[in-house]
């Protein structure tokens, strides 16, 4: 088990891409692991299933908790398992150079 995010998004990159985030790409996977927990600990609005206010950076792939407030476990599991879909959906995933 790795105890902190910066070391789940090394191992995550090193997995999926086979090698270790960049700088930008560190802060960038940072700031969507807390927009979602964000967006799962609130309880105003809707559910993140919602797709009205969904943007391309903040979709969370229809995850919904009915709208209520999640415990902290589950929201960082949510999040993450948002962050996984992410990197397995994008081009690097799926081409070779």
């Amino acid at each position: 088990a790795y105890g902190s995010d910066a070391e789940r998004l090394n191992y995550a990159f090193r997995l999926v891409y086979g090698r270790r985030p960049g700088p930008e790409e560190l802060g960038d996977a940072r700031e969507f692991l807390t927009a979602v927990r964000a967006t799962l600990g609130s309880t105003s609005g809707g559910a993140l299933g919602d797709t009205a206010g969904d943007t391309a950076e903040g979709t969370t792939a229809g995850v919904s908790l009915g709208g209520a407030a999640a415990p902290e476990s589950k929201k960082n599991r949510e999040a993450w398992a948002s962050l996984m879909r992410v990197l397995l959906s994008s081009s690097e995933f799926f081409t070779l150079d």
